[in-house]
């Protein structure tokens, strides 16, 4: 059976044109290959599989459009919001952006999943309200963040972004904006 499902792989693999996992596979990578074709066909990312575990914790303050920072039964921690890259301070609209999430929390009561960490030790999170609505999303549906692939593709998010782009909605009615990545790494520079 093993044989068989390794050789299905191989060849959907080859059909597919994925070419590094198939070297994986055949080299006894099976796991990997696998893992990889199965989160990058069915599912919306292809992030390391890793156990989500759900968390809430009340909001102490939003830093701009995509940090905020919770108090949890244990700990007060700084969440950088998954998937979306809002103006950093200082740029044209960082206001805005801010001021926008501001106004999805209805209470301050959210809950949380997180997904890594990045550079700066913050975690990366989903963030939800408290009635369930998905923050990156609403972020990215009216046009008031970016896009932020943090190591892999999701599709429900690219969606909401490009609805936003063709309505002109919050960013996206004014042309040439600097990306949040472009004046990071401009600053970074002087």
């Amino acid at each position: 059976m093993i044989s068989k499902l390794k050789k299905f792989i191989i060849w959907l693999l080859k059909k597919l044109k994925f070419k590094e996992q198939t070297k994986e596979l055949i080299n006894g990578g099976i796991r990997i290959g696998f893992e990889f074709f199965i989160r990058a066909n069915f599912e919306v990312t292809n992030m390391p599989i890793r156990k989500e575990v759900e968390r809430v914790g009340k909001l102490r303050r939003i830093v701009d459009g995509d940090t905020i920072v919770i108090e949890t039964e244990s700990e007060i921690e700084s969440l950088r919001i998954a998937w979306i890259d809002a103006p950093e301070d200082g740029q044209r609209f960082a206001k805005e952006s801010t001021d926008f999430l501001k106004k999805i929390f209805e209470s301050d009561l959210l809950s949380y999943k997180q997904i890594g960490k990045d550079r700066y030790g913050r975690t990366i999170a989903l963030v939800y309200t408290d009635k369930g609505h998905d923050i990156s999303e609403k972020m990215l549906e009216h046009g008031w963040a970016y896009y932020y692939k943090n190591g892999g593709n999701n599709v429900r998010y690219i969606q909401a972004e490009m609805i936003a782009r063709r309505e002109q909605l919050g960013l996206w009615k004014y042309a040439g904006l600097q990306k949040p990545w472009e004046y990071r790494k401009k600053k970074n520079r002087i």
